[in-house]
């Protein structure tokens, strides 16, 4: 978060906001109101763009994509990309629905850093 608002300097960041389904619309909400009050409170801003690709509407009006095709396309320019949650049973199926989440993990190279030894072990030493 340090390295996205020193960009302010040179313009404000950049924000893409997927909600998504479910709870993703209902946190990607407050998370928006939460951060035009940080801004009021202390002076700095942000450019927010919001992207209405869900597994209901969307995929509804666009032959069952839950994001357009040229999704990644789309995001690249921006700094960074909050993402509510995907996927919605009663909707779509997952591999529907959680496409475009994998498309934006390759895309983008992100991978989990979850760890394959128990809590206990993985923390050894460090506490």
């Amino acid at each position: 978060m340090r390295r996205l608002l020193q960009t302010a300097a040179a313009r404000a960041p950049r924000i893409a906001f997927y909600p998504g389904d479910g709870i993703g619309v209902d946190v990607t909400d407050a998370t928006l109101r939460l951060l035009e009050h940080a801004q009021s409170q202390h002076n700095f801003a942000l450019e927010t763009t919001v992207f209405d690709w869900n597994s209901s509407s969307y995929a509804d009006a666009n032959s069952g994509r839950c994001a357009p095709d040229d999704m990644i396309d789309i995001l690249r320019p921006f700094d960074a990309i909050f993402l509510g949650a995907v996927g919605w049973p009663a909707a779509r199926p997952d591999h529907e629905t959680l496409e475009p989440l994998i498309r934006m993990r390759q895309a983008f190279q992100q991978v989990s850093r979850a760890t394959a030894l128990p809590p206990a072990a993985a923390l050894r030493g460090r506490v």
